[in-house]
């Protein structure tokens, strides 16, 4: 085990997933790469996913003693639970695995070979979506820069979640990166741009795969409400606050980014009703540059365009009704 170049950390957060725990530690456990630790978080899980965990593990004894079982004395929400994973880490790179999703069982293998190869401090890899219409493949875009990628993630034009990659974990502690506590919405928009902004080297990865299960609609991010899009107004703020000193081009990544997230939130508090938050939005979308409006894809530039909440509601109606169509 020690012959392998470097110990990788997998963090697996644990609520409430006795339905998809076995599936997801068979693949952690069955993995081709050897030298890996396991911190599993368990966020005071109501159901039986710990003892279902360890039961499957019983199948696996030469992994028994690189796995970490952390136990939460209260229930701490996504985000810390991923700050905790981090401080009971001891590789030299981790990658995040929530535990209703499972990886092919080389994905660590072939990441850290990619690592070795381009000396890199973040590998992306590639990703299948379980969705009710079936299995949609995502490749991993192809990146120039670390900072051009930083770019991409704070405009919203490639994915951003801290799943699907392999991570330096230097990269954590050197910079200060965490998520906000209790701000458990868009967590991964926290600190996925930010370790990308100060990574030296970026790689992707093709061909092995993060499998993301995506018919759970009971997941936190299954669901629209004022309550959990305030948590992801915060996430913008956290995210403004980490830009305010830096280049222009990420400043004016961001920018856009941020008009992006809150058309989009203005148009589904308009389609749900959502009444509460549309003083706040519109007043938040006033302090957007101008020179943004234009580079904005048309169906928001129309709908920010729409002053009327009941306008608003049935414009978006249509576009969600002409999508179905088009699918």
């Amino acid at each position: 085990m020690n012959s392998e170049p470097y110990l990788v950390t997998i963090i697996i957060p644990v609520y409430n997933v006795s339905k998809y725990i076995a599936r997801c530690a068979s693949s952690l456990f069955e993995q081709t790469y050897p030298n890996i630790e396991y911190v599993f978080v368990d966020d005071c899980s109501p159901d039986d996913s710990i003892s279902i965990l360890m039961s499957v593990l019983g199948r696996y004894p030469k992994r028994k003693g690189r796995v970490n079982v952390v136990k939460n004395s209260t229930n701490c929400g996504i985000a810390a639970v991923r700050n905790i994973g981090v401080k009971h880490c001891h590789g030299s790179f981790l990658m995040y695995v929530d535990s209703d999703d499972w990886l092919d069982t080389d994905v660590v293998e072939k990441c850290v070979g990619k690592q070795l190869e381009e000396d890199a401090d973040i590998i992306v890899f590639d990703r299948k979506i379980y969705k009710n219409d079936g299995v949609h493949i995502y490749r991993a875009k192809e990146v120039t820069t670390a900072q051009a990628m930083a770019e991409q993630m704070l405009a919203r034009k490639r994915e951003i979640s801290i799943w699907g990659m392999l991570i330096r974990t230097s990269l954590y502690r050197d910079n200060n990166i965490a998520c906000r506590e209790g701000i458990n919405m868009s967590e991964d928009y926290q600190t996925s741009p930010c370790l990308v902004y100060f990574a030296k080297n970026v790689a992707v990865l093709h061909d092995t795969y993060y499998n993301y299960e995506n018919r759970n609609m009971t997941s936190i991010s299954a669901r629209f409400s004022e309550k959990n899009t305030r948590q992801e107004l915060v996430t913008l703020d956290i995210l403004g606050d980490f830009v305010k000193d830096k280049e222009p081009s990420i400043i004016q990544a961001y920018n856009y980014g941020r008009c992006i997230q809150l058309c989009y939130y203005r148009h589904n508090a308009a389609y749900y009703k959502v009444w509460s938050m549309w003083d706040d939005l519109n007043e938040k979308l006033k302090e957007i540059p101008a020179s943004i409006y234009s580079q904005l894809p048309l169906p928001y530039r129309i709908g920010w365009r729409i002053k009327s909440k009941s306008m608003l509601h049935i414009y978006v109606a249509c576009l969600k009704f002409m999508k179905k169509i088009i699918k």
